[in-house]
């Protein structure tokens, strides 16, 4: 009698301990993949800004003003 309820505690225990390790390493994936996306847009914006310099070098007036107002194309 006392063997079997010894027995059904440290089952209980083992699968909480073992649920809760898996919670934990969701929770670690989970937040690998919100780093690896803020990465990603970190990247995507500094790809932007270099973008954006290369087409809006102060060169010419037109192209200043094209930068700063996109409804005005150069040459109009």
């Amino acid at each position: 009698m006392v063997t079997q309820s010894l027995e059904v505690v440290l089952e209980t225990h083992l699968t909480c301990l073992i649920s809760a390790k898996e919670e934990e390493e969701e929770e670690e994936e989970e937040e690998e993949e919100k780093k690896k996306k803020k990465e990603e847009e970190a990247h995507s914006l500094v790809r932007f800004r270099m973008q954006w310099a290369r087409r809006c070098q102060p060169n010419t007036y037109p192209r200043i003003r094209e930068c700063h107002d996109p409804v005005i194309s150069p040459g109009v």
